[in-house]
Parts: structure tokens; sequence; C-alpha cells
């Protein structure tokens, strides 16, 4: 009996040391998988300060597209107010070509000379008088 408790006994052990060996042989197996993985990424860790420097170039584009687009909009201000005044310089051009035969006619018709010597005037006495007792006036109050 003893005999037969012994034998079960070294049974069972042989079996719970072949699951055990199992157990180390799967576990081997991950080990070196994990450390086949480690010496890969071993080769990407000199790419992780790169995250950083993405991030920041990241945040420095998104100002840029931020002044970007604050020029566009200054940009179509601008040309939609070109847009105003070439309009308004084609209606005056337009303006100035149908009345130019009118213009030439009236400052054809006076002579130079009587146009000239109206501005070389000097204004009268009179007129002049009459403006410095104003002044006079103003300066006593």
């Amino acid at each position: 009996m003893e005999e037969r408790v012994i034998e079960e006994l070294v049974n069972f052990l042989e079996k719970e040391i072949t699951k055990l060996k199992e157990e180390i042989d799967t576990r081997t197996k991950k080990l070196n998988t994990f450390e086949h993985l480690v010496s890969e990424f071993k080769d990407f860790e000199d790419y992780s300060e790169y995250k950083y420097k993405y991030e920041e170039i990241i945040g420095e584009l998104d100002k840029e597209k931020e002044h970007l687009n604050e020029l566009n909009k200054h940009y179509k201000n601008m040309e939609n107010e070109c847009q105003d005044l070439r309009g308004k310089v084609k209606g005056w051009q337009h303006w100035f070509a149908e009345n130019k035969d009118i213009y030439n006619a009236l400052f054809s018709s006076a002579p130079p000379s009587a146009i000239a010597a109206k501005i070389d005037e000097p204004p009268t006495e009179h007129k002049s008088k009459k403006k410095r007792k104003k002044l006079g006036r103003r300066k006593k109050k």
C-alpha cells in the first residue's frame, strides 16, 4: 500500500514537473518575444524626442494658420476697397470723357492771358480793409 501511494505521488509529481516545464517553455518563448520587441524598440528610442518637437511645430503651425487667416481677411477687405475705388475711377473717367468737349470749349474760348491776369491781381483795398476790421474786433474780445 505504501508503494502504491508512493507511486501515485511520484506520478502526480512527474505530471506537475511536466506541466511546470511546459509553463517554463511558454514563459521562455514570451520572454524571448519581449526581448526581441525591446531590441526593436531601442532603435526607435531616438525618435521619442520628436514627439515633443512635433507637438511644438503643430502649435506654431496653428499660430501661423491664424496669422494667415487674418492676412487673408485683410487682403479681401483691401481687394473690395480697391474694386470700389476702381469703379469710382471708371465713373469719373466716363464723366470726364463725356464732359471733355465742354471743358475744352469753355477754356479755349477765353484767352489765357485774361485768366492769368485775374489770378495774379492783388485783392482790392476795400475788401482787405473790411477783413482787417473784422479781425481787429475779434482780437479785442
